[in-house]
């Protein structure tokens, strides 16, 4: 598995931005994507869009990064965002990102919602968190009893 930034991906269950504007570090892990869904708007058809389903391990504050714990880890999260969709799509199913999640001014005056790249220090904690956790997996794994 292999982890970026999303600032290396510029291509132009519900994920609620508002609950993630202040956290420290989001580490998303996508694990596939649907493209062209239809969404409705006041149960009226709003065009589609594509929305990938993945896995986030939240670090709400400082001390869920000194402890190397996640405030929480949502699974199989849908994720709409156009900016968040495109910088996922290309690292989908064994890839994943670290960002924080921040609200982007449009020519046309509106907002929307994009990952952007955390500080190095943040960028180390969530990445040995995020190396612990697959290097205990692969040792499950490695000791696990075979079924032969």
């Amino acid at each position: 598995m292999s982890l970026s930034r999303p600032s290396e991906h510029t291509r132009s269950g519900f994920m609620k931005v508002k609950e993630h504007l202040t956290d420290l570090a989001l580490l998303i892990e996508p694990k596939s994507i649907r493209h062209k869904v239809p969404q409705t708007f006041n149960n009226a058809p709003a065009g589609e869009k594509d929305e990938v389903i993945a896995d986030i391990s939240v670090f709400a504050d400082q001390r869920a990064l000194d402890s190397g714990n996640p405030t929480r880890v949502l699974k199989g999260v849908v994720i709409k965002y156009p900016y968040i969709t495109e910088k996922l799509e290309p690292i989908i199913p064994d890839g994943a990102q670290v960002g924080r999640v921040v609200m982007t001014s449009l020519k046309s005056g509106n907002t929307a919602a994009n990952l952007t790249d955390v500080d190095d220090a943040t960028w180390a904690a969530v990445s040995a968190y995020y190396e612990g956790r697959e290097a205990a997996v692969a040792a499950a794994l490695d000791s696990a009893p075979a079924f032969d």
